[in-house]
């Protein structure tokens, strides 16, 4: 099972009432983690707008984070075929 990063289930708990207590649960469906990616990338975005960044940091932002799941699966790869037999 995948791990789910902390600050994405804090979009998407569900608060559920367990033996008398409410309790917050992290079972996710695909739809609540989909979600929570959306409200995730609308909120950093609303909060760079609103600190005063432009568009083009904005799109440099984004670029970096799209640069850096590249390497991650790059290196992901290397690791699969030098493990491979």
């Amino acid at each position: 099972m995948q791990k789910t990063p902390r600050l994405l289930l804090f979009f998407v708990c569900r608060k559920q009432l367990v033996r008398g207590r409410w309790c917050y649960t992290a079972a996710m469906t695909k739809h609540d983690a989909e979600r929570g990616i959306d409200i995730l990338a609308k909120s950093v975005y609303r909060d760079l707008k609103q600190s005063g960044y432009s568009r083009a940091d904005i799109l440099a932002f984004a670029s970096n984070i799209l640069e850096n799941i590249t390497e991650d699966a790059k290196a992901s790869r290397a690791q699969q075929v030098e493990s491979a037999p």
